[in-house]
């Protein structure tokens, strides 16, 4: 075997030699033939090339190609030295060096079919790393994982046994290409933090081609294309984009299909991504009274929903004459206040008694405010269970002092900043107020008003008119109310200024501008930001700060089922509850469940 010693720099080199010519050296023809073992030499490394394709499994049927041995036109080893814990580039003399030395030692060979290379003269007792690459004619990388390496211990003995260096190669670029347009809905984006576009061959199941595509929120503007490499002839593939919101919680999906012929340009397709809110049951959903997980707690018509200071909810409960706990935090359902028993009683946890509570609200100590629908008065209640009457005597209509005053099926209530609580007292059609112990009527007609008091008006004070105005919520210290007879939103000052703020009066479910906007019952309304959101029969709507009314999930059937958008189905949901992370709880009384409406 003759020696070539490789002089790049320097004068000693380690001399390599192989089956065939290695570029850009040229060897003398007798290194061209196969050589047999005996022909090795004492300190003798040899390196034998394994080529091999990039996945382990192919399922039958995959017209998948691969780059082969025909595909190669430069096959590059590099070879590195153990410096401590690293490898660092070889130089010709099998000495480190650097990345960008004149002497670092590169194989390199432009025939694919040579497989067996001999490295002499190596420094005895090192341990080596030797990385495989292959290119093609337009030196484009065909190897996979930008090479594969092997480490080798070089102990000098009489010649060192052939070791194996495995060169993975890519899947081809598939022949047909295509394009995908992703359109987003100009509205409800806003909780939506990314979406993810992933390709798959069709089938049972479908098989995920390429990584997932992430577009951030940044990146959503009106709009983007994708670019589809991957497309292989007889396959179809499905697009699927999906909607997340920061939580990860999917809030809308799309897809696409190409089925590929013989064409080469797919052209492009257009996928319109219907962002929708999500409904999940959050607990309850077995008629009854049942303290514990919320997997596993029952509820009985719950009516009214609050966020306390602690970070609890509390749940006025109808039908229990109970008020009810949900830590979000331990996932449980506990009772704070209520016997059970249909009665008015001051009391401590289940001492006390309610008579059909509806409503529920919260001041800033922490203090909640119970409706009793049945039992005509407002009822305050600790956080520690310890229940009192805060206003209201018997049925009737009466202002003055507050223990004296009379309501008539109060159904909701709620503050104002200066601490001024309003209630919507649902049989007497009017907005009342209480401050400082004494109960007003701030909208709506006078105490001893003959005749009719419902019906539709603007105005002020007296002289506006309601019809069953079931719920009421505060913005910047205004009042918004679910008139809900009249199939309206009004909004009242608090000088009792009545307006109308969505609605026509006219029986519907029309979207559009507040003022086209038609509506069905609105039974609740509550609001986050300037977003209402009010419960309209079995519908739940949003009125966005832009004025206009988009129903989010619902339809016009009842039922209890949890999904998408029009999917969902509800059954008289009496109190929305905005949550911090965006989401909406709501009371759906007929179906004796609290739902979280995840908003996209």
């Amino acid at each position: 075997m003759q020696k070539f010693t490789l002089s790049l720099t320097l004068s000693v080199g380690i001399a390599l030699v192989g089956c065939a010519s290695l570029a850009p050296l040229t060897l003398p023809p007798e290194t061209r033939a196969p050589q047999a073992k005996q022909a090795f030499e004492p300190g003798d490394l040899v390196l034998r090339l394994r080529i091999g394709d990039s996945r382990t499994l192919q399922a039958a049927g995959d017209s998948v190609s691969i780059y082969n041995l025909g595909d190669i036109a430069t096959l590059v080893i590099t070879p590195f030295v153990k410096v401590g814990d690293d490898f660092v580039p070889m130089s010709a003399t099998g000495k480190p060096t650097t990345e960008e030395a004149t002497d670092r030692l590169t194989i390199e060979t432009s025939d694919p079919h040579q497989n067996t290379f001999v490295l002499k003269n190596l420094p005895p007792n090192q341990t080596y790393r030797f990385q495989a690459r292959a290119y093609d004619a337009d030196r484009n990388l065909i190897s996979k994982d930008d090479g594969s390496t092997t480490d080798v211990t070089f102990t000098n003995r009489p010649y060192e046994s052939a070791t194996d260096i495995q060169l993975r190669l890519k899947d081809k670029p598939f022949s047909a290409t295509a394009k995908a347009q992703i359109r987003f809905s100009a509205e409800g984006m806003g909780s939506t933090s990314r979406l993810l576009a992933t390709l798959y061959k069709k089938g049972t199941p479908n098989v995920q081609v390429g990584q997932t595509v992430e577009i951030t929120k940044a990146e959503f503007g009106t709009g983007r294309t994708l670019a589809l490499g991957g497309l292989a002839h007889g396959v179809t593939y499905l697009l699927k984009v999906e909607a997340q919101r920061a939580d990860e919680v999917a809030v809308g999906t799309g897809s696409l299909e190409w089925t590929v012929g013989t064409e080469t340009d797919l052209g492009q397709k257009t996928l319109t991504l219907v962002v929708e809110a999500q409904s999940r049951t959050y607990a309850g959903g077995v008629r009854g009274y049942q303290d514990g997980p919320l997997a596993t707690a029952q509820f009985n018509a719950p009516t009214g929903l609050v966020r306390g200071t602690d970070g609890k909810i509390y749940v006025a409960e109808y039908s229990t004459n109970r008020i009810r706990v949900i830590d979000p935090v331990a996932e449980t359902v506990g009772t704070l206040a209520g016997s059970g028993s249909w009665a008015d009683q001051d009391g401590q946890g289940d001492q006390a008694a309610f008579r059909s509570p509806w409503g529920i609200t919260s001041d800033t100590l922490g203090n909640l405010f119970v409706t009793s629908y049945a039992g005509h008065n407002i009822r305050k209640v600790t956080l520690a269970g310890l229940s009192s009457l805060f206003a209201g005597s018997v049925q009737g209509h009466k202002d003055g002092a507050a223990l004296a005053a009379r309501f008539y099926q109060p159904t909701s209530l709620a503050f104002d900043s200066q601490g001024v609580l309003y209630v919507s007292d649902f049989i007497n059609h009017r907005i009342r107020a209480i401050a400082n112990g004494q109960v007003t009527t701030l909208a709506g007609p006078p105490e001893g008003t003959a005749g009719t008091v419902s019906g539709f008006a603007d105005g002020t004070g007296s002289e506006a008119r309601f019809d069953l105005p079931r719920h009421l919520c505060v913005w910047n210290d205004e009042i918004y109310v679910a008139d809900t007879a009249n199939r309206r939103i009004r909004k009242v000052t608090n000088q009792g200024v009545v307006t109308t703020f969505a609605g026509t009066g006219e029986t519907g479910a029309q979207d559009g501008a507040r003022a086209s906007a038609t509506f069905t019952n609105p039974w609740a309304i509550a609001v986050q930001d300037g977003v209402f959101y009010v419960s309209d029969g079995s519908r739940i709507r949003r009125i966005g700060t832009d004025g206009q009314v988009k129903t989010l999930a619902g339809g016009a059937n009842r039922g209890a089922q949890d999904g998408a958008g029009s999917q969902a189905s509800f059954y008289y949901v009496h109190s929305i509850l905005p949550m911090p992370d965006g989401s909406l709880l709501l009371a759906d009384t007929d179906n004796h469940r609290i739902r979280k409406l995840f908003l996209p």
